[in-house]
């Protein structure tokens, strides 16, 4: 698990780069977390190609899985459009999002 800070904005919403001075976001320690997440969209960035999920019950809740994180769950037999299990964030460079750390009802 990454152990440094991920960056939330002021509504509590993960952050997936840092655009502005530092300060104006809130930083808090990585932890697992249980949810359902609905595929939206795939996006490309400078630095890299993800895929944007959406909390099942706050869709306005949005965050980011890289490829290569999104490729573990396919290989894993799931289908990607509602992932439900724990969830850790990650780091890939000056990018921030999460991967699917267990899954429900799945040793």
């Amino acid at each position: 698990m990454y152990a440094g800070k991920i960056p939330f904005d002021q509504h509590g919403n993960p952050v997936p780069f840092i655009q502005r001075r530092v300060e104006y976001y809130v930083w808090e320690d990585n932890a697992t977390f249980h949810t359902s997440l609905d595929f939206v969209r795939f996006e490309r960035g400078r630095s890299a190609a993800h895929a944007i999920y959406a909390k099942a019950d706050d869709p306005t809740w949005e965050v980011t899985m890289f490829l290569s994180d999104l490729e573990d769950v396919v290989i894993r037999g799931l289908a990607p459009l509602r992932l439900t299990g724990t969830f850790e964030y990650v780091k890939r460079g000056q990018n921030y999002g999460v991967k699917l750390a267990l899954i429900e009802g799945r040793p």
